[in-house]
């Protein structure tokens, strides 16, 4: 138990470093290029300490959290972005839970949500993860509730109606700038700590049970 726990804690420091490092390279926008910094170049392909090949890693489907509790937009979001693992949450404390628990490469967000809204999960995701890109779509059409959205720290906004190609198009785009944003083994590392914290919960939750 003592050297989970020293695991651990190495993990959260780790993760706190990264965090800070990563922070602001992905910048809200209202109009043209998503990304006003210059981003570093990925290294090259390699094997981390803990054991995970990056080749292997990059074989798997990257994954998205979508947050939208209206069935047809979850629907046409699975059909439109096939080349994804699509996970699903219809509720803004199922959202906040499963981006606690699993490492995901975009986050999708409705600002309408049973229990909150968008703008206030969005917050709350930047404060454990600064870098992952987030976009929003939904029928809110308002420009002011359009900034409030992009200051939250998201890095696009569609509107409902959504068009697939425009959905499919936006979510390359960021996806390709994650990419370039995080080297590669170091996405490899943060996505085994994410999931290696998810373990951890869980195990303390089944402890406290049977205590």
């Amino acid at each position: 138990m003592q050297r989970i726990m020293a695991l651990l804690d190495a993990l959260f420091e780790w993760r706190d470093v990264m965090a800070r490092k990563f922070h602001g390279w992905l910048e809200p926008y209202d109009r043209g290029p998503l990304v006003r910094r210059p981003l570093p170049q990925a290294h090259h392909k390699t094997t981390i300490r803990i054991g995970i090949s990056v080749s292997n890693f990059d074989k798997e489907k990257r994954r998205i959290l979508l947050v939208e509790d209206c069935e047809d937009a979850r629907d046409l979001a699975t059909l439109t972005l096939t080349e994804y693992t699509l996970i699903c949450a219809r509720s803004f404390d199922e959202g906040l839970r499963l981006a606690k628990r699993r490492y995901f490469d975009l986050y999708i967000l409705d600002n309408w949500l049973p229990g909150g809204n968008g703008v206030g999960l969005c917050r709350l995701i930047r404060e454990f993860d600064p870098h992952t890109p987030v976009l929003f779509f939904s029928a809110a059409a308002n420009q002011r509730d359009i900034e409030e959205c992009l200051r939250a720290g998201a890095q696009a906004y569609l509107v409902k109606p959504i068009v697939p190609d425009e959905l499919r198009q936006t979510v390359s785009r960021l996806d390709s700038i994650a990419r370039a944003a995080v080297p590669e083994a170091q996405r490899v590392e943060i996505a085994a700590i994410r999931e290696a914290l998810a373990i951890s919960r869980l195990e303390s939750a089944e402890l406290s049970r049977e205590g």
